[in-house]
C-alpha cells in the first residue's frame, strides 16, 4: 500500500515527492494483479480507482476487463465540475474534466511511457494522445447514495 499525501502537490518543492509516489503506484499495478488462486493463477478483472494511474494500460496488457470505482465523480458531466478543479460556472463543468485530465497527463506521461516500455514491453503512449484516461467503454461505479448526490443526467 502506498501512502499518498493527496492528489496535488501543495507547492513546487513537493512535485518530486508526488512524482515518486505516483511512480510507486504505477510500478505496483502489475504485481497487484497477479492472482493468489493456485488452481487457476488467472487474472479475471481489474477493479481500480482513477488515481491508480496506469490501470488502463495494465488491463490492456493483460487483456482483462477493467472496472473503475470511486467515491468522487471522475467522469465528465455537466452537473458538477471535476473534484480537482475550481470551476464555479456550470457552463465549464464538463470541460473541467478534460482540463484536469490533460494537466495530469502532462505531469505523468513520462512515467506512464517508462512503465509501458520497461515493464510491459510495449510501444510508448504518444505524447499527442492528450490524456491518460480510460476509454469510454470502461464501466464506472460511484460509491455514494443518490440521496447525497443525484446521478448526473449527462
Amino acid at each position: 500500500m502506498v501512502n499518498n499525501k493527496g492528489f496535488l502537490p501543495s507547492g513546487p518543492s513537493e512535485i518530486h515527492i508526488q512524482r515518486n509516489q505516483i511512480k510507486d503506484i504505477i510500478d505496483s499495478l502489475l504485481p497487484a494483479c497477479h492472482s493468489h488462486y493456485p488452481e487457476s493463477n488467472a487474472i479475471f478483472e481489474i477493479i481500480a480507482n482513477p488515481p491508480a494511474y496506469g490501470h488502463t494500460h495494465v488491463a490492456e496488457y493483460l487483456k482483462v476487463p477493467l472496472h473503475i470505482f470511486f467515491t468522487m465523480p471522475w467522469t465528465p458531466t455537466s452537473e458538477f465540475p471535476h473534484p480537482l478543479s475550481r470551476v464555479k460556472q456550470p457552463i465549464g463543468y464538463r470541460l473541467s474534466y478534460q482540463i484536469v485530465d490533460g494537466l495530469i497527463w502532462l505531469g505523468i506521461r513520462d512515467l506512464i511511457n517508462e512503465f509501458w516500455k520497461k515493464r510491459l514491453k510495449l510501444k510508448p503512449v504518444t505524447y499527442l494522445s492528450g490524456s491518460y484516461t480510460h476509454p469510454f467503454d470502461v464501466p464506472h461505479g460511484y460509491i455514494w447514495s443518490p440521496h447525497l448526490v443525484p446521478k448526473p443526467k449527462g
